[in-house]
């Protein structure tokens, strides 16, 4: 067991969709990030904290007071999930998905983009799914406190889905299964 709270944040979009419809996702963000680093910043007095910025140069700055938060700009988000007790994504993507190859517990923004009804009720089996950063911080409390988490770590539902559940070595051997099948035993 680790005593690690992982936040790993997003990216800005800049202006790669100035025409769009869809949310200002760089807004958005700012947002998730400031309150959740406010209150991560509360409690990093008593918790280690690290947040994981992303990996996009030019694209993971961190506009806010961070105190008490260690940030990691270069590991892989699967080495900091190695020492995480808990995980908060306020842009679940590719992170989610290998999160979600654990039982950490899991907390996460939506709102993002429109994910459709069905896979957001995949998600929230798996993890704590909030709407608005005051209430991702009321479900991260009741799990520091008591360790109330209302998902299951253990389903694997929308990893099935979206993702996989084959470990490296079933991974390798369906694929020379499928080579050799295409190209003949050699």
């Amino acid at each position: 067991k680790s005593d690690i709270i992982l936040y790993a944040t997003g990216k800005w979009q800049f202006t790669i969709i100035p025409f769009s419809n869809a949310i200002d996702q760089d807004t958005r963000l700012y947002n998730c990030q400031k309150n959740i680093l406010h209150y991560l910043s509360e409690i990093g007095r008593e918790h280690k904290v690290t947040l994981k910025a992303n990996n996009t140069p030019g694209r993971n700055e961190i506009p806010h007071n961070c105190q008490n938060i260690r940030i990691d700009y270069t590991s892989p988000f699967t080495t900091c999930l190695q020492t995480a007790k808990l995980v908060i994504l306020d842009t679940p993507g590719t992170t989610l998905l290998e999160a979600l190859t654990t039982d950490v517990p899991l907390f996460v923004m939506s709102g993002r983009a429109p994910w459709e009804k069905n896979t957001m009720e995949m998600l929230r089996k798996r993890a704590v799914v909030a709407d608005t950063t005051d209430d991702l911080i009321r479900h991260l409390k009741k799990y520091l406190e008591d360790e109330t988490y209302p998902a299951d770590v253990n389903d694997k539902e929308f990893l099935k889905a979206f993702g996989s559940v084959a470990s490296i070595t079933d991974a390798k051997r369906n694929a020379i299964k499928v080579l050799d099948e295409v190209f003949g035993s050699s």
